[in-house]
């Protein structure tokens, strides 16, 4: 039995596939604002997702930069408490098996090229526009190589201000600006200023990853329109010759257990 996870900044879910080409009984809990509860619950949940039976193995996303071993968190806006903890060791010791972890992004990525929108292309460039911006280029089903990751959010859209993609459109930097819920505000700011910003941010990602196609999620694509995104990109584009698909992410929130299945699977060759 393999388990899958996903721990977000707001919400962890994990959930067990005996097959890998299907998960059940998925589990989604609110993440504790710390480390060690985080850990404690965890545990209550694997108790119940494994019935008594032994865990062949754990994958599974964590929002933020791995360190170059991927075993802890270097870098977490969301995650603050968790920089720097063992989580792989401590993830070992209450599952009883191996476990590896992706930034949130990369396998949300890989499950829409393997299990999603991105299923029928080569060169997928993933993007989530939700509470931060993330994302993650998968080649031929697989994460391309990389460092430190992927991180397209944090590209500078302003250089007089340091202003990053996320800055600009993240929900949170929205709520911030605004003093009101991304939902709540008017659809005519998300047709104009914001699906600007949108653009300019899939205009940079185009030109840096030259994909296929560019699968969008996130609780933002919601109020932002994928059609005028493409009608501003289509104006915008001055160095190719014609414009990737622009596309919505198929899988939603559980995109990111689609990726651990597809990583496990790999791993059980």
């Amino acid at each position: 039995m393999y388990i899958l996870f996903d721990i977000g900044g707001t919400k962890m879910r994990f959930a067990r596939s005996a097959d890998l080409r299907s998960f059940s009984k998925t589990i989604i809990k609110p993440t504790p604002n710390t480390y060690a509860p985080t850990i404690v619950e965890i545990k209550l949940i694997l108790d119940e997702l494994r019935e008594g039976n032994k865990i062949t193995a754990m994958v599974g996303g964590i929002a933020g930069v791995l360190s170059e071993d991927d075993n802890t968190l270097f870098a977490s806006p969301n995650l603050a408490e968790f920089v720097k903890k063992p989580i792989v060791k401590d993830l070992e010791r209450i599952s009883g098996a191996k476990v590896k972890l992706f930034n949130d992004a990369e396998l949300a990525g890989l499950g829409e090229a393997t299990f999603g929108a991105g299923y029928d292309y080569d060169i997928v460039a993933y993007l989530t526009i939700s509470t931060g911006i993330g994302g993650a280029l998968i080649i031929n089903k697989q994460i391309a190589k990389n460092k430190f990751g992927f991180e397209p959010g944090h590209q500078i859209l302003n250089y007089k201000t340091g202003d990053t993609f996320e800055d600009l459109l993240g929900g949170n930097s929205l709520q911030e600006k605004y003093n009101l819920h991304p939902k709540q505000l008017p659809k005519d700011l998300y047709n104009g200023e914001l699906a600007n910003i949108a653009t300019v941010g899939v205009h940079n990602v185009i030109q840096m990853w030259s994909p296929d196609v560019v699968v969008m999620g996130g609780s933002q694509m919601n109020d932002l329109s994928v059609d005028l995104i493409k009608e501003n990109l289509d104006i915008l584009n001055r160095m190719f010759p014609d414009t990737p698909d622009i596309t919505l992410a198929k899988l939603g929130s559980e995109n990111g257990l689609y990726g651990a299945m597809s990583i496990a699977k790999m791993m059980k060759k």
